[in-house]
């Protein structure tokens, strides 16, 4: 037995032996954990960069939806004139990047009370995304308008 330590010589050694194959043990097992947790991370944020582009193209389509509405609102309120018009950019600055169309054709198909119905497309497209709206609805034409007005008011 070596008089300063405990162990004889040879067990030292022996003992050495051990430890670095626990150490390398260890550091295979922290590499392998390292790996798991970062390919853990990875599917977590692509997930999260999925949900993320989901709900800002749900948000365009919203929008989308809303300025067709709006545009056809205000066709059948007669501020925009029931003609073919467009493509054009929304005038208001909030609205850069959108563009509007309308589009009338007549449907001789469908006559009610043999008055002339038009097919009105209202086109909402975003241009940073290339994503669009069509909002579709049968009016009557301009002329069926005015008379059943015209009917309406020999009634009073």
């Amino acid at each position: 037995m070596c008089p300063i330590a405990r162990y004889p010589i040879g067990a030292a050694a022996g003992y050495r032996r051990r430890a670095s194959r626990l150490d390398g043990a260890i550091l295979l097992e922290v590499v392998l954990a390292l790996t798991v947790f970062a390919g853990a991370a990875g599917v977590v944020f692509s997930g999260l960069s999925a949900s993320f582009v989901a709900a800002e193209r749900v948000m365009i389509d919203a929008q989308a939806a809303d300025l067709a509405v709006t545009t056809l609102s205000e066709i059948m309120l007669g501020e925009r004139e029931l003609t073919d018009a467009g493509p054009e950019d929304f005038e208001d600055e909030d609205l850069a990047g959108w563009q509007w169309q309308i589009v009338v054709e007549p449907m001789e198909a469908f006559t009610v009370l043999e008055t002339e119905e038009l097919q009105v497309q209202v086109i909402i497209r975003h241009a940073e995304s290339g994503r669009g709206y069509r909002l579709v609805r049968l009016m009557p034409s301009v002329q069926a308008q005015a008379e059943a007005e015209e009917m309406m008011m020999e009634d009073w």
